[in-house]
């Protein structure tokens, strides 16, 4: 996958829950060198997952450090780099008055990552990570991030993800959320472990059946737990057996966090998030076989620069990684008992009405996987009930995890499919209106995509297996070939092809044929 890039600088300033890390990186002859890697101590965190929103003092606090990060940046004369905030400034109540604050002191615009966007990029990198190592890793493996805000867990099997799930739990949030309690029993331990169960119980049934043989994890806390077990390293990984990590938590469980910081010589913020790491890590290694921890070197803003650094060998794993969005879709379906063959039938009308359209809609890639992905689930609500499917189809796909979206693409694909049947997003529409108005164009028009596409196979027979379009008199002719009845086809098409018409301003008219018809697909 790697091939020869041009040389080129790359630059993160990551403010995350518990320090601002500032990291520049170049790429000379696919050879990385880094050029800067600072980290600043600031908890923004503690401020969020304890009072709800960050502090005035942090915030000019943050202010100073983006300012000596940028003039850093500056020296470097770096042109590609980014400003990123995760968890803990999602989190935030004031959030939106920080980030208009932020840029109006400093000029610069911070780009808040949603949890499943930032975990996605680590899955990715891991995933990236493990397809170029010389071990064999094929077979099923348990692969997680560990955050200070949250946790990602997925199974990776033959180099693919089959399954992936986001718990909004992590060290810091743990220990800021529980720490209260830890000042008044000598078994705060347990009540971490008994707190994990509530998150992790939804895990058992997709992570227990069968056999996981190896957990691959990454993220801060897994490297300190590494140093304290004095794991050797291999290359880029470490491996910490599961005896070394519950001797290690054996030992600390039942001490205080300044009883920690002296018998390790660890920082204030170290020592006090180091159980909670530990009882994650145990609490996860338990739903595995495996007999140690392969932890990874990674984070988000390794992911974003590794990107930053090698734009073609990234946008050829990102489009090679796609089928992990679709397989993660696809089981996401099998949950709820979707008609897997309506569904494949709607999928294959949609992405050729998508793709013979390009210069009607405008739109590019990532909005034909939305489409694909809606034509998948958009019936998924008939798990729950017939009457009104549509919109339990948009509360189940708004409410579960599809590996690779963000929230905003997360509601898109929802909407898409709340308005696949009866209901036409418009301004009419409250919940249409509450979007913002560059995802209205985009549910809109891949909704008129799917309605028409949805009507080709009304029956769920099938009976249209192929397609071919036409402009006759600035009218769009779907000529489509079959030697069965259809009639219920024809009306439906009828119905539902008048949004087409109000959103690209283009009559549709369907035109059934049969017999052989040369150029059909």
């Amino acid at each position: 996958m790697k091939t020869k890039e041009l040389s080129r600088l790359g630059g993160i300033i990551d403010i995350g829950s518990s320090q601002v890390v500032l990291k520049i990186k170049e790429n000379k002859k696919n050879t990385v060198t880094d050029l800067e890697n600072l980290s600043f101590p600031l908890n923004i965190g503690r401020d969020t997952f304890t009072l709800g929103k960050i502090s005035v003092d942090n915030v000019t606090r943050l202010e100073r450090i983006i300012t000596n990060y940028c003039q850093i940046i500056d020296s470097y004369s770096l042109e590609r780099y980014r400003i990123i905030a995760t968890t803990a400034m999602q989190e935030a109540a004031n959030r939106d008055f920080i980030l208009d604050q932020l840029k109006i002191k400093t000029g610069k615009k911070i780009n808040v990552l949603d949890d499943r966007e930032a975990k996605y990029l680590i899955v990715k990198e891991m995933c990236r990570l493990l397809s170029e190592s010389k071990e064999d890793y094929y077979g099923r493996s348990l692969v997680a991030y560990i955050g200070t805000g949250n946790l990602v867990v997925s199974i990776y099997e033959d180099g693919q993800i089959h399954y992936s799930q986001n718990i909004q739990i992590g060290s810091l949030k743990l220990s800021e959320m529980l720490g209260l309690i830890q000042e008044k029993t000598e078994n705060f331990h347990q009540v971490i472990e008994e707190y994990l169960n509530t998150f992790t119980f939804s895990l058992k049934n997709n992570l227990i059946p069968n056999k996981t043989t190896r957990f691959i994890a990454s993220g801060r806390e897994i490297e300190l737990i590494a140093e304290l077990c004095q794991t050797e390293e291999r290359g880029e990984m470490m491996a910490i057996s599961r005896e070394e990590l519950e001797q290690l938590y054996e030992k600390v469980k039942h001490l205080t966090p300044e009883q920690i910081q002296t018998e390790y010589a660890l920082s204030e913020e170290a020592a006090e998030i180091l159980i909670p790491s530990l009882a994650i890590y145990k609490t996860i290694l338990h739903f595995t076989e495996a007999k140690e921890i392969i932890a990874l070197h990674i984070l988000i803003s390794d992911a974003l620069l590794h990107e930053m650094l090698f734009p073609k060998t990234s946008r050829a794993w990102n489009r090679d990684f796609e089928k992990n969005i679709l397989i993660s879709a696809h089981n996401i379906g099998n949950l709820f008992n979707y008609d897997y063959a309506h569904s494949a039938s709607v999928e294959k009308h949609c992405l050729f009405l998508f793709d013979e359209l390009k210069n009607l809609h405008g739109m590019k890639r990532r909005e034909r996987l939305l489409l694909q992905i809606a034509a998948k689930l958009h019936e998924c609500g008939k798990h729950l009930s017939l009457k009104d499917h549509n919109l339990h189809s948009y509360y189940l796909i708004k409410n579960t995890e599809i590996l690779g979206l963000s929230n905003s693409e997360t509601e898109i694909v929802a909407s898409i499919a709340r308005y696949h049947s009866s209901l036409i997003p418009g301004n009419d529409q409250a919940h249409f209106s509450s979007l913002p108005q560059k995802d209205r164009l985009i549910v809109a028009r891949l909704t008129a995509i799917l309605r028409m596409a949805d009507a080709l196979n009304r029956s769920h027979l099938d009976k249209f297996s192929e397609l071919r379009l036409s402009f006759k008199n600035e009218e769009l002719l779907v000529s489509a070939y079959s030697d069965k009845d259809t009639w219920l086809e024809d009306w439906t098409f009828k119905k539902k092809a008048g949004f087409f018409t109000d959103v690209f301003g283009v009559n549709v008219r369907l035109e059934k044929e049969s017999g052989e018809i040369d150029g059909f697909i």
